[in-house]
Order: C-alpha cells, then sequence, then structure tokens
C-alpha cells in the first residue's frame, strides 16, 4: 500500500471512530422522563428519545433503566405506591406539590445507581424500610457497588421507617439534603458506608459484626442519633469539616 493510500485509510478509521464516541456520547445522554398527572398516572415526556417507548413505565416494578437510558421520575402530586423497587439508573425528583408515599418498602436493587431528589417542599414517606441490596467488589471502589444518592435544596427531608444496608452497599446524603430513620440503621454483610454532607438522623446505628463499614462526615453535615452508636466487627467512624454530631447514647465497641 502506497503512503497516500494508508493516509486515506487512516483518516477514514479516524474519522469512524469519532463518529462512533460521538454517537456513544449522545446516547448516553438518553432518557425517559414521566411526570405524575394528578389522577394516578404518568405522561411520557415525548422529547426523550433514543430509548424504547415501553421502557419500565412507573406501572412496572421495579423501575429500571440501562447504562444507556435513564429513567426520570417527576412527582408533582401526591403519588402513592405499595412497595416501590428501583433499578439501575433511575432518578426521582419530588417537587411543589409532590408527596410521593411508599406504605411497604423502598428497595434500591443490587449494584443500582439511584438518585432521589426533594425541591421545593415535596416529601418522600417510606412507612416501612428503606433497603439497599448488596453489591459487590471490583478495584474501583464504587464501581460495583450499590449507591443510593440523596439530593435536595435544603426546603425537606426524606422519610423511612428504618435503614437496612446490605454489604458494599453506601448512601451518600449530599449538600441540602436530609434522611431521617424512625427506626434504627442496621448495617449488614461487610463494607458498606453511610457519607453525609447534609442531613442525618436516626434513632440508632447498629453495625452487626462484618468489617469496613463506615459513617463518615463532611463539610457542614449534621448528624443526629438518638440512641447508640453499636459497632461490631472492624468499622469507622469520621467526622470530617465543620459537622455537628450529636450522640445521644453511648458509642459501644
Amino acid at each position: 500500500m502506497n503512503l497516500n493510500c494508508w493516509m486515506m485509510v487512516r483518516r477514514s478509521a479516524i474519522g469512524l471512530l469519532f463518529f462512533l464516541g460521538f454517537f456513544v456520547s449522545l446516547s448516553s445522554l438518553a432518557q425517559v422522563t414521566y411526570t405524575s398527572n394528578g389522577v394516578g398516572g404518568w405522561v411520557r415526556n415525548p422529547s426523550t428519545g433514543g430509548c424504547s417507548s415501553t421502557l419500565n413505565h412507573p406501572s412496572q416494578n421495579p423501575i429500571a433503566g440501562t447504562a444507556l437510558c435513564q429513567i426520570i421520575l417527576i412527582v408533582n402530586h401526591p403519588t402513592n405506591f405499595t412497595t416501590l423497587e428501583l433499578g439501575n439508573n433511575v432518578k426521582i425528583q419530588v417537587g411543589s406539590g409532590g408527596k410521593l408515599n411508599v406504605s411497604q418498602n423502598l428497595i434500591i436493587s443490587s449494584e443500582a445507581k439511584v438518585e432521589i431528589k426533594t425541591i421545593n417542599d415535596g416529601e418522600i414517606n417510606v412507612s416501612g424500610t428503606l433497603l439497599i441490596n448488596s453489591g459487590s467488589k471490583n478495584k474501583d471502589e464504587d464501581l460495583n457497588r450499590t449507591i443510593l444518592s440523596i439530593t435536595g435544596d435544603n426546603t425537606s427531608d426524606v422519610n423511612v421507617g428504618l435503614i437496612d444496608l446490605r454489604g458494599e452497599s453506601v448512601i451518600k446524603i449530599l449538600d441540602g439534603a436530609g434522611l431521617i430513620s424512625e427506626g434504627p440503621t442496621n448495617y449488614n454483610g461487610n463494607s458498606s458506608r453511610i457519607d453525609v454532607w447534609g442531613f442525618f438522623r436516626t434513632s440508632k446505628v447498629d453495625i452487626q459484626g462484618g468489617s469496613s463499614h463506615q459513617l463518615n462526615s463532611f463539610g457542614d453535615a449534621e448528624i443526629i442519633v438518638e440512641g447508640d452508636i453499636v459497632l461490631g466487627g472492624t468499622s469507622d467512624i469520621t467526622f470530617n469539616g465543620n459537622s455537628q454530631v450529636d450522640i445521644g447514647g453511648d458509642i459501644v465497641n
């Protein structure tokens, strides 16, 4: 092959790679948005292309997106579920006039990445358990973990009956967000953690055996534990930045 032919082939290959990269980038932005309609149903945003038109309607359980297609639920009205299970790449936003009520449990599927956001006094109330299912280990620390990120604008909190945090799972309470557990926060398995930048309140922290569990605060976080913190196995509690921590009971090691 002469030099000119080789250069043409090279340019064609580069152009193809650029196009594929651009296509993947566009696909990664694809999403399906469902907005509550106030009468118990949902309106699908017709402009959110690139995803299957039947992909995980909110009437299905679990609600789950894909790596290239995010599912977004926007709740602006009182909306009720019995049990709500969320799979990978799902975001729920509860805004003004919105009230998301779960009469039993809110479940995050294994290895899922989920975001819950409350703004403009939107409410999320879970009568039962916030259950974060087990993830798995990976050399990239958070790659295969189950992660629930809670975000907000300092106007409301996520309220749950109790928290069940399984192995290799993470709850991130970001600045402006709040999570309140009326019951205990139970760690199970190994290597789970709660990272707090916002507000976190629970009746008790109970770490049952296992190893490498963590409760961490950062920045201006506020943590209230009304009862005891019980540490089993090899676990860490770290309070960083200007965080405020109030423990009503004892730290039992």
